[in-house]
C-alpha cells in the first residue's frame, strides 16, 4: 500500500466510532420520520373520507323545506287607501330630510 493509502486508513479508522454513530443517528431520525410523515397521510385520508361520508352509509339529515306565509293584503290596503297612506308618508318622510340638511 501507498502510504497516502495508509493515511487515509488510519484516519478512518480513528474516527470510525463518531461515523458509525453519526450514521445510526441518521438512520433513526430518518424512520422517525417516515412513520411521522405515513401517520399523517393516514389520518389525513381517514379524516377526509369521514368529512365527506365516503367511506360509509350514513348521509346527513336533509334540510326540512320551511314554508314561509306571506301575509296578504288587508281590505284596506286592497281599497286604495294603502296607496294614499303611502303616499303620504312618503311626503312626510320628504320633508324631514329636507329640514335634517338645513
Amino acid at each position: 500500500m501507498s502510504q497516502a493509502k495508509v493515511d487515509r486508513y488510519k484516519a478512518e479508522k480513528a474516527h470510525r466510532k463518531e461515523n458509525l454513530a453519526k450514521l445510526k443517528r441518521r438512520r433513526k431520525v430518518q424512520k422517525i420520520l417516515t412513520w411521522i410523515v405515513l401517520a399523517v397521510a393516514v389520518v389525513s385520508i381517514a379524516g377526509y373520507m369521514i368529512g365527506t361520508g365516503i367511506g360509509g352509509d350514513i348521509e346527513a339529515p336533509a334540510a326540512e323545506e320551511t314554508e314561509i306565509a306571506v301575509e296578504t293584503e288587508s281590505a284596506a290596503e286592497s281599497d286604495g287607501t294603502a296607496e294614499a297612506a303611502n303616499a303620504a308618508g312618503e311626503t312626510e318622510n320628504a320633508g324631514e330630510n329636507d329640514a335634517g340638511e338645513e
